[in-house]
């Protein structure tokens, strides 16, 4: 018996050997073919889109003077691509709150330029760039989780004209 106990335990061993080989294989595959998430993209290249922005309550009117001061900035860029985004976007603000110790402002961006990136970082360092940072670190201080939402949109129906 102690022989026939012996020589099982060379064979279990082996299918405990096959089967975790076979799990480990079968899970890198499974994570190979499994995309990898996109990253966040600041363009709509359907020429439309609205993000929501959760701001916390006490930082509402830094981020609303920070936001001016951007479209200002925006509008007055000597690139049109520029000019285009401040003309395109326009902000609203909820009267409802859908976060708990939140205030929710929606950008509706519409008649985007298509290849234009509406990149706070980018936006900044191009048209402040001596305040750039402490701007940006500013305008992430008024935010709560979970911060922004993006949706890029295409004009599907136009019931206007």
């Amino acid at each position: 018996m102690v022989r026939m106990f012996g020589l099982a335990r060379p064979q279990v061993a082996r299918i405990v050997a096959i089967g975790a080989f076979g799990v480990f294989v079968t899970a890198g595959v499974a994570l190979a073919q499994t995309p990898a998430p996109p990253n966040p993209t600041y363009m709509f290249p359907g020429g439309a889109g609205f993000v929501l922005n959760f701001i916390k309550p006490d930082k509402a009117a830094d981020w609303e003077g920070l936001i001016d001061k951007i479209i200002t900035g925006l509008k007055a860029s000597e690139k049109p691509e520029r000019q285009a985004q401040g003309k395109s976007w326009k902000i609203f603000k909820a009267a409802e709150q859908p976060v708990k110790e939140a205030v929710l402002y929606i950008w509706l961006i519409e008649e985007a330029p298509k290849d234009t990136e509406y990149s706070m970082v980018k936006i900044l360092t191009e048209l402040f760039p001596k305040e750039a940072n402490q701007m940006y670190m500013d305008y992430s201080a008024c935010y709560q989780p979970p911060a922004q939402q993006f949706f890029h949109m295409a004009l599907t129906k136009d019931y206007t004209k």
